[in-house]
């Protein structure tokens, strides 16, 4: 049975001034149990599923009066939509009665295992409950609750509520990772799910793919690589689409050996959609534009045609100091550097790929020494020793720098030009600081493989250490 994760946003009107006349439902900054409208544009195709209980059969630290109801997105989850509609409406009140429970039954001082016991054992809850499954939290937030007396009462909840919901529906017992929010500001920061609406090229696709940059007819590419934005079509998309946000992808576009940047602007709904899903959204675009073929546009914008990705690790904490020099460390600890290459980062790469796929390497920048770990999307077979098995530590103005290869020449340029960069020495404009998911990085890329240097401020962000 494969258990499927499902993310909803609990509604209750019972944290709703229903004293002021026509109180609004979604406000400018939402609270528990309300969602801002920023928040309900998260949602491609919202769906309201209802609590069929009646107010009084609720088990909550306050006097019931209102019946929650939790928000889905369709769109996301339209297989729950489907079991939710043809479930009976006992397994409905228990999924309900669970995140009662859960959500508003809260005291700091109660174990979970407490909690988990006493779904376990209600005979209205037990079936539909996955025992040992419920998390809460980590953070909590207070808010109050309105009562019709004009009195109100503080309550403390977590800011989320998990926990697996085990239905039968048609004779066969259904598996969901619920994940509850219940806080609106929670959610905004939390909430996975992103759908990109809409891709802005920075000019008309014609001319992205076959204007020249070196001559005076290149006015226009060399005004979209300043501007960022093409503004008609901007106009456009803000009046047919509700995204959430907009957010640039710049993009070396090529034309022999010259490239400038430019910036396709995409909309999105939820959350800012990460760098790899960007790029699979613009290479559809231009392949549906009507202009060129598939191979005319890896020539001319190649990075959208990446088939692997390799993220690439300064130890930037792995340091020795000598007088008044400090040096990056020639000998260190494989397991040392290892445990520092995951935790840096953190649940974007599995412990497999880091202990059994990592590879050393040194720069000829500070001799700095690097981890390379493949994603989830890149062969083992793609590793770097196969792909530049001739590369050494030599900066291109060192003789023995000939004897590689011209890939591991071009490889080994290109790194030692992005690793200062990294390290917050220089910046330049055509390799920004990218904010990837959980991870901030410095791209680059050659053939077809993505190369993502974790910058020094971010490392030591993430293991909380001096850099």
């Amino acid at each position: 049975m494969t258990t499927i994760p499902i993310q909803l946003f609990l509604l209750d009107t019972a944290f709703t001034n229903r004293a002021i006349p026509n109180p609004p439902f979604f406000s400018s900054s939402g609270g528990i149990a309300q969602l801002s409208s920023k928040s309900l544009s998260y949602f491609q195709t919202p769906y309201v599923i209802n609590d069929p209980r009646n107010p009084t059969q609720r088990n909550v630290l306050w006097a019931p009066e209102t019946s929650p109801a939790v928000l889905v997105d369709n769109a996301d989850y339209n297989n729950f939509v489907l079991s939710v509609a043809n479930s009976p409406s006992a397994a409905l009140a228990a999924f309900f009665g669970i995140i009662d429970i859960l959500a508003f039954n809260y005291n700091a001082n109660t174990p979970t295992v407490t909690i988990d016991a006493l779904i376990v054992g209600s005979p209205n809850l037990a079936s539909y409950y996955q025992a040992g499954s419920l998390a809460l939290g980590p953070n909590t937030v207070s808010g109050l609750v309105y009562e019709s007396n004009n009195t109100t009462q503080s309550i403390t909840c977590p800011a989320k509520v998990s926990f697996i919901y085990t239905p039968t529906v048609g004779g066969i017992v259904e598996s969901y990772a619920i994940t509850c929010w219940l806080d609106n500001a929670t959610f905004l920061a939390n909430y996975a799910n992103f759908n990109i609406i809409e891709i802005i090229p920075p000019i008309d696709y014609n001319d992205l793919l076959n204007m020249s940059f070196s001559t005076t007819s290149a006015t226009l590419a060399n005004d979209a690589s300043i501007a960022s934005f093409n503004q008609t079509l901007i106009n456009q998309a803000i009046q047919t689409a509700e995204p959430s946000g907009c957010v640039s992808y710049v993009a070396k576009v090529f034309e022999a050996n010259n490239s400038i940047s430019m910036a396709f602007n995409i909309f999105y709904t939820g959350q800012v959609p990460t760098f790899a899903a960007m790029r699979t959204a613009i290479r559809t675009a231009v392949e549906s534009s009507g202009s060129g073929t598939p191979a005319s546009w890896m020539l001319r914008i190649p990075e959208l045609y990446v088939e692997s990705r390799i993220y690439l690790i300064p130890i930037w904490d792995q340091k020795i100091t000598s007088g008044s020099s400090t040096l990056y460390a020639g000998i260190a600890s494989p397991n040392t550097m290892l445990n520092k290459a995951q935790l840096a980062m953190g649940s974007s790469a599995p412990s497999v790929l880091v202990n059994q796929y990592g590879q050393f390497l040194t720069a000829a920048y500070d001799l700095l020494p690097i981890i390379a770990v493949p994603d989830s999307i890149t062969q083992p077979s793609d590793s770097l020793l196969a792909m530049y098995p001739t590369y050494q530590a030599y900066a291109s103005t060192d003789p023995n720098f000939a004897y590689m290869s011209a890939d591991a020449q071009a490889f080994a340029t290109l790194l030692n030009t992005i690793l200062p960069i990294a390290a917050g020495v220089v910046t330049n404009p055509v390799y920004p600081p990218i904010v990837d998911g959980t991870l901030t990085y410095i791209s680059f890329t050659q053939n077809l493989t993505e190369f993502c240097v974790l910058t020094r401020q971010f490392y030591g962000q993430q293991l909380g250490v001096a850099t």
